[in-house]
């Protein structure tokens, strides 16, 4: 713990300037139990960071703060009329660059405590995380924190954002080694590098996924947005690097990062010709140290993918080794052939034997929301996908699959796709995601995804537009119905994707959250239809017990 006056020194704090004379306003000594941006959290003991907010100040709450048990206020806004208060209070003008700093400091450098695996992406990000997460968990405690939420993996707590802001991420981070945690594996998110929430965090590695067009509401441009993914690998500290070389973004910073000195980077993809450009990248005179790993061997069958997996080591071009995974895993798509090469690459920059590696892979489990399966015949699959990348693969991830099955009648199945497009976010990739669905599946119903404050019917007709005919898509607003009405109209050999809401359980319509989960939707019509056909039969029954056929 840190005492209110070795805060006030990091800060360099002038008490006089302040206009309050140390031995009188304050107990110098007074320790500090923990840091705190939202007035809603604070502890006995604790310091309320009042900064700006994307609504108003949060100066504002400061009553409520001092309530719930705040012995300092840190600030750099004062109003003009404030009522005086037995709490301190320091105006520090340039309070939001010095956060992550302090953050760093007050909770004793916990990057540096527990090693940080940190994971970026458009899409891929949340499942490539509980993959890593699943292999490293076999012998070491490890944390999580992402999309589906923070703490141990297997006891997770629900988080408003995909990364927390700095002074939580501290706060966590600092938990997690009091815990005797070993690694954290963390989804960092575009908002997050781009608005500081990760600054003074040391990385044990870092990993990209796939990068395509997303939250340009955020960057404005999808230039942008690969440029803020970018200074993650190339402004941040890390012991090793992981990069999609089938991804340009990926290519691109592995050009940069081959002509450092000392870099130990890590290179993957489905096809190894990406490995052997990489490899001519590098500089002899760079030292710069590069793995590749890509399939020797890849087969999609029904119940996942199996195949083998080829490392290989180089440095200034020559080869320092090559070792080869033999692996079957329960996990669907070539996105998630990705995730897997994704998630073997930083388990091996970690240091796991390769048998430790093959048998994690065998257990891996498929994550919340994720191309997962909640019924068979017809099959109903919920997956997250919201961008026109992440359906087309989700999509293109079915037929690869079921194209391999042994079952004629399944092989004739049609797909059904239920699923739309946010409210409040990039308009440019709805049209996208229409074309995407008029595409790839048979039977397309657009519904509402979180409207949160657009008119729904807007979102569709946006939706639409990629459409070749208005008519190629049946349009149900409710998603309940929408969910229902695939589920009863498909056939048992078909395929029901419901996709755009993946794990969440909310609905966000007009600023408030309704509960919604596509899981409990189709749950729900599922026993529906097992209740009218146990009451049909009833119904046939006759008095001597005889079903009347």
């Amino acid at each position: 713990m840190k005492s209110l006056h070795e805060m006030i020194e990091f800060l360099a704090i002038d008490l006089q300037q302040q206009k309050m004379a140390a031995s009188e306003s304050l107990v110098l000594m007074r320790q500090l139990s923990h840091l705190y941006t939202s007035s809603s959290e604070i502890t006995e003991n604790s310091v309320f960071i009042a900064q700006p907010g994307s609504r108003c100040h949060g100066i504002e709450y400061m009553d409520q703060a001092i309530e719930r048990g705040a012995v300092c206020i840190l600030t750099n806004h004062l109003p003009e009329h404030i009522e005086s208060t037995d709490v301190p209070i320091f105006l520090v003008n340039d309070l939001v660059e010095q956060l992550s700093g302090l953050a760093d400091w007050f909770y004793q450098r916990p990057s540096q405590r527990v090693k940080v695996i940190g994971i970026t992406g458009t899409n891929g990000k949340t499942s490539t995380a509980h993959y890593i997460a699943q292999l490293l968990s076999q012998q070491h405690s490890v944390g999580v924190l992402g999309t589906l939420g923070n703490g141990v993996l297997g006891q997770l707590i629900p988080s408003a954002n995909t990364t927390l802001e700095v002074v939580s991420l501290n706060r966590k981070l600092e938990e997690f080694a009091r815990l005797g945690v070993e690694y954290v594996v963390m989804e960092v998110s575009s908002h997050a590098i781009a608005l500081g929430r990760i600054q003074n965090i040391r990385f044990e590695g870092l990993a990209l996924t796939q990068v395509t067009r997303d939250h340009l509401d955020f960057h404005e441009t999808e230039e942008a947005y690969r440029e803020t993914k970018a200074k993650l690998f190339l402004e941040y500290p890390a012991k090793f690097r992981v990069l999609n070389l089938g991804d340009s973004l990926g290519k691109s910073i592995m050009e940069t990062l081959a002509q450092s000195v000392g870099e130990v980077v890590f290179g993957y993809a489905l096809n190894d010709s990406f490995c052997e450009l990489a490899k001519s990248d590098l500089k002899s005179e760079s030292d710069a140290m590069f793995s590749c790993v890509s399939f020797k061997e890849l087969s999609f069958v029904p119940a996942g993918m199996e195949g083998v997996i080829s490392l290989s080591l180089f440095k200034e071009n020559e080869s320092l080794g090559h070792s080869e995974l033999t692996f079957n895993a329960g996990l669907m798509g070539a996105f998630n052939a990705e995730n897997l090469l994704c998630t073997v690459t930083v388990a091996y920059g970690c240091g796991l034997p390769l048998s430790e590696i093959e048998a994690g892979v065998h257990a891996l489990t498929p994550v919340s929301g994720r191309m997962e399966k909640v019924h068979e015949h017809p099959l109903i699959l919920i997956d997250y996908a919201h961008t026109p990348d992440a359906l087309a693969s989700a999509l293109h991830a079915v037929q690869q699959h079921f194209a391999s099955s042994g079952d004629d009648e399944q092989k004739q199945g049609k797909l059904w796709l239920v699923f739309g497009c946010g409210g409040d976010r990039d308009k440019g990739k709805r049209p996208l995601m229409g074309e995407v669905a008029e595409k790839l599946a048979d039977f397309v119903i657009i519904t509402d995804d979180n409207p949160r404050n657009e008119a729904p019917e807007d979102i569709v007709a946006d939706i639409i537009k990629g459409m070749s005919k208005a008519s190629a898509a049946q349009i149900i607003h409710d998603r309940a119905q929408a969910v229902e009405y695939a589920i009863r109209h498909a056939e048992p050999c078909d395929i029901v994707m419901i996709a755009g809401k993946g794990h969440e359980n909310y609905q966000e319509i007009q600023g408030q959250r309704f509960f919604m989960s596509d899981a409990v939707l189709a749950d729900l019509t599922l026993r529906e239809i097992k209740q009218e056909a146990v009451s049909a039969v009833d119904m046939r029954t006759t008095d001597t017990g005889k079903i009347d056929l």
